[in-house]
């Protein structure tokens, strides 16, 4: 009874604290809560709940979603609108949230009907915040507790930080729960894909590397997350991606910067990893781009059409 009061405190004063930062204002203010915020979550980093705009989840107080989306409203937005294009398309499609972390965007993913999600992560810090953001959507979600990548794969670390995490090189790495991405697909009991997310701070090249056979024939739409500043160490090839999946079939793209703005759309192929280098040669502009990549033009289009009307305030792309 002791230590459900303790965590009741805690997560009250962490809500508190959380919702005050949110709503905070002006320069000053906004310092003052930040300042505060670090302090409580350093003393404790008891769940807090947060609605992105499609349901309410509960997240560590450390988690930075609320805050990056209090400062950048268009962060994380962007799948859930490729996935209500194909859902338009089809009765029901099968999605891959690979690096699910806390389930918050699996969540937003299953707000829309029509739509199964496997859900893969293998941190276990998040993973019952994963179970409970999607237990009220039944069986039209599959939580897969592994890691996505090549079985036999070299050993890695995991290291978690703020609400994120990722594997690191480590031949004396104790992380070793690792699954192909077809046996996940195959353990939800599917076979095919209608989009596949990846975003696994650095893990992304390889993942797709290492599924290339089954993205090849399995998989229409990918949406990953490509930062040449973390997956070096791992995939140091890891420009090679677009030539690699130019050869699959994946020919357009568009572009988003890492506070989930529209950067740039390629119809072919041929330029994206020039311009990107050049755009990702000063990390202080511009920390990494999440890619969405198509074999179908007509839903590229259709997409990009899409997208100019979603950021017509802004600027249409």
């Amino acid at each position: 009874m002791t230590n459900n009061r303790t965590r009741g405190w805690k997560s009250a004063l962490s809500q508190f604290v959380l919702n005050r930062t949110l709503r905070a204002s002006g320069r000053i203010s906004n310092a003052m809560w930040l300042h505060l915020r670090s302090i409580a979550t350093s003393l404790t980093d008891a769940p807090v709940r947060y609605d992105p705009g499609t349901g309410e989840l509960d997240l560590p107080a450390s988690h930075p979603l609320p805050l990056y989306q209090k400062n950048f409203p268009n962060y994380d937005r962007a799948l859930p609108r490729i996935a209500r294009l194909l859902r338009s398309r089809k009765d029901e499609i099968v999605i891959a949230d690979i690096g699910a972390n806390v389930g918050d965007t699996s969540a937003a993913l299953l707000s829309i009907p029509g739509i199964f999600v496997i859900a893969i992560e293998g941190n276990p810090k998040f993973l019952p915040f994963l179970h409970t953001n999607t237990s009220k959507f039944g069986n039209r979600v599959f939580i897969c507790e592994k890691f996505v990548g090549s079985p036999g794969d070299a050993a890695f670390s995991l290291v978690t930080r703020e609400g994120t995490a990722r594997l690191v090189a480590d031949k004396n790495g104790s992380v070793d729960a690792i699954i192909s991405l077809a046996s996940a697909v195959q353990a939800a009991g599917k076979k095919h894909l209608d989009l596949l997310k990846i975003d696994t701070d650095g893990f992304d090249i390889n993942i797709l590397n290492s599924s290339r056979d089954y993205i090849a024939t399995q998989t229409d739409v990918l949406f990953f997350e490509f930062d040449p500043h973390l997956f070096y160490s791992i995939s140091p090839d890891g420009w090679n991606v677009f030539e690699n999946l130019s050869a699959i079939g994946y020919r357009h793209y568009v572009c988003y910067t890492n506070t989930g703005s529209f950067f740039k759309a390629f119809g072919s192929a041929d330029k994206i990893g020039v311009e990107l280098r050049i755009a990702l040669r000063d990390r202080n502009s511009l920390a990494y781009v999440d890619i969405a990549a198509f074999k179908d033009s007509d839903v590229y289009s259709e997409f990009l059409r899409s997208e100019s009307a979603h950021f017509a305030v802004q600027g249409a792309p």
